[in-house]
């Protein structure tokens, strides 16, 4: 490709087999009004995408506020930098290191905090391109390869400093002169596996690290984040939505805006000014009915209510909403019957209620079970049992290692707002002490018969009439647990419910064994 092209975005481009999984990536700094209309807007335009806020200001309270944060699905970074105008690699890194901690993504897109979303369909959008382009590390409005000759002054401004970045130029197969890329930076897409390799790779060299900090060339995230994508050997490839309205300065009118709703290309404007009452931000807003049911959630008096004076409602979009970006198996059918499962078992009283859960690796199940609890009885508490060593599957086939868990698990847990009815307790359920009524059960660690069934037993002599126990993985793929289940079936005191998926809920049709009830181990 010659020295400084455009890559031209994509004229057609097939439909998508598979949905993806977005992240947002927010850098703010001011106008706490502003930031809330700016995740009003992602969450109108895409409900199930997460965000994460990242404050690159001066002032440590602008983000305050976290029950807002979390109703609307949005994380606030734990430990952002101030970051410097023309030097935003290090916002972008922190993002991508918190959502490869936080989330199971295939992208995560950088949103400035002018910038607007215009319409639904942005994920579907991404998901063509990613199919299109499996080899991509990152899309977005891209110039080049940049030789030493051209004429993009940024880039001569990194071409001056050859000798600092000479050491990463070099691993280039195909020449120096042919991975030095630049983009305008809002609404750019970087893959997971991208986003992943940059994180190692600064991890890794302390010289890049180095070179960064000492670097004058402006622009960092710019040109040398797509410049480093090239060198890791993914492919730098045009976003597959229109830059006709994604500009560096430019002053859109309302008319501009009818015309960028109206291209079917178009999902994003820039710059949208930071002043609420800007005739282009409340146009917006107007055309996308105030932003729907997210802006009524936040007004000022649900704001100002205390948990006291009513419980959440049972919601379970919301549900999928916080379940969704968790890595896990759990299936929407799936979550449906767990809410549906907890909702029952929590309305047989009288006395406290317990729902544990035994096997929750990184939260996802948790964190439905927990939202449940929250809304339907918040004196209940889901007790969270797992070794936490990160090793699933089943002892008689193929155990995987995925790594401790138990950081991630808690933070997935705060991130959703639901810590405070979540008791983790850190063991293998053979192990733990145990001496009440439990409601609702859900077994799903290990998945062979002899840990299924220890994880059970440890529990049956707490069931009460009317508890409900949910077997996950009831499927052909871990026979073990299709064993076990079928066995308690065929007892007298047990009766299936219903079946979704791979989950499966029975029943506990009569009381057990009093001598039994003896606190365990």
């Amino acid at each position: 490709m010659p020295p400084d092209q455009i890559l031209p975005a994509p004229d057609a481009l097939p439909a998508p087999v598979r949905e993806i999984r977005n992240v947002y990536a927010c850098l703010v700094h001011e106008q706490p009004d502003c930031i809330l209309d700016l995740v009003l807007n992602l969450r109108h335009n895409d409900p199930v995408s997460p965000i994460i806020l990242y404050n690159g200001g001066k002032h440590p309270d602008l983000l305050a506020g976290a029950d807002v944060w979390q109703r609307l699905g949005a994380v606030v970074h734990p430990a952002p930098s101030p970051m410097k105008w023309g030097y935003l690699h290090g916002f972008a890194l922190d993002c991508m290191r918190l959502a490869l901690d936080l989330f199971t993504f295939d992208t995560l897109t950088i949103v400035d905090s002018d910038q607007a979303a215009l319409k639904p369909g942005y994920r579907d959008r991404l998901a063509q391109a990613v199919e299109a382009w499996p080899a991509a590390g990152v899309f977005g409005d891209i110039t080049g390869p940049h030789s030493r000759q051209t004429t993009v002054q940024a880039v001569q401004r990194f071409w001056k400093e050859y000798e600092l970045w000479k050491p990463f130029l070099r691993r280039f197969p195909g020449g120096e002169d042919a991975c030095v890329y630049s983009l305008f930076w809002p609404s750019t897409v970087f893959t997971a596996a991208a986003a992943r390799d940059l994180c190692d790779l600064w991890d890794a060299e302390p010289a890049l690290r180095d070179a960064f900090a000492r670097t004058n060339a402006w622009a960092t995230e710019e040109i040398l984040l797509p410049t480093l994508v090239a060198i890791l050997g993914h492919e730098v490839r045009p976003s597959p939505c229109g830059f006709e309205y994604v500009k560096f300065r430019r002053n859109f009118t309302l008319r501009q805006l009818d015309q960028a709703l109206a291209k079917p290309d178009a999902f994003w404007m820039h710059p949208v000014p930071r002043k609420m009452a800007h005739p282009l931000r409340a146009g917006l807003r107007a055309r996308l009915n105030g932003y729907g049911e997210g802006a009524a959630a936040v007004n000022t008096t649900a704001r100002q209510t205390p948990r006291a004076a009513g419980r959440p409602l049972l919601l379970v979009s919301d549900i999928l909403r916080r379940r969704h970006p968790i890595s896990g198996w759990l299936t929407d059918e799936e979550t449906d019957l767990l809410v549906a499962g907890v909702s029952r078992a929590l309305e047989q009283g009288p006395g406290p209620q317990a729902v544990v859960e035994v096997g929750c690796y990184r939260g996802r199940g948790t964190v439905v079970l927990a939202s449940v609890v929250q809304a339907l009885s918040p004196t209940a508490r889901v007790h969270a049992i797992d070794p936490h060593d990160g090793i699933v599957g089943a002892t008689d086939g193929q155990l995987q290692a995925t790594g401790p868990t138990l950081a991630t698990f808690q933070r997935n847990i705060a991130a959703a707002g639901v810590a405070d009815v979540v008791e983790t307790i850190v063991g293998k359920a053979p192990t733990i002490r145990w001496d009440q009524p439990v409601s609702f059960l859900l077994v799903d660690g290990l998945h062979d018969q002899a840990s299924v069934a220890a994880d059970f037993n440890t529990f049956k002599p707490w069931l009460r009439p009317g508890s409900l126990v949910a077997f996950h993985d009831y499927a052909p793929y871990y026979p073990g647990v299709i064993r076990f289940v079928d066995e308690v079936l065929r007892q007298p005191g047990y009766r299936p419910v219903a079946l979704r998926g791979s989950l499966m809920l029975i029943e506990c049709l009569g009381p057990a064994d009093p001598a039994s009830r003896q606190p365990t181990p």
